[in-house]
């Protein structure tokens, strides 16, 4: 019956320590959680235009670009499937699957500062598989 007491304690001690430990404490001036994408872009090099990004069977090369406004960047497909590039967060490019067949290029200007998330609607979401990420700075 002693043995069982100190397993007891210790449980309790670590229920404390994790109820404490998530406790946010509510401090709205925290840095929201950034997505993987975000953080590439953050660290992706300013790259010069004409800018490219390829979509190959199931993943885009380039997944985060860094470019200035104005810039032409140029998506192509050197996969053997048809892809689609879907603009997030009030993107100003769409491609659609008749401008992204294989062997295909398609070139858009981004003239609008800020960062554009993309996806292709056939082989990935808004948030998995085939994805990335436009920073476009002044």
């Amino acid at each position: 019956m002693l043995a069982a007491r100190p397993v007891a304690v210790v449980c309790v001690a670590v229920a404390l320590i994790c109820g404490l430990a998530s406790c946010g404490g509510g401090d709205e001036s925290a840095e929201p959680v950034r997505s993987s994408l975000e953080r590439k872009v953050d660290r992706a090099p300013l790259t010069a235009s004409p800018a490219t990004v390829v979509a190959d069977d199931d993943y885009f090369e380039a997944k985060a670009l860094k470019v200035r406004r104005g810039s032409a960047v140029t998506f192509t497909n050197d996969g053997r499937r048809i892809h689609d590039v879907i603009p997030l967060d009030g993107g100003t490019f769409r491609i659609d699957t008749d401008e992204l067949r294989p062997g295909m290029s398609t070139t858009v200007q981004l003239d609008q500062v800020g960062t554009f998330r993309y996806f292709c609607s056939i082989h990935g979401t808004a948030t998995r598989g085939m994805r990335g990420i436009i920073e476009v700075v002044q």
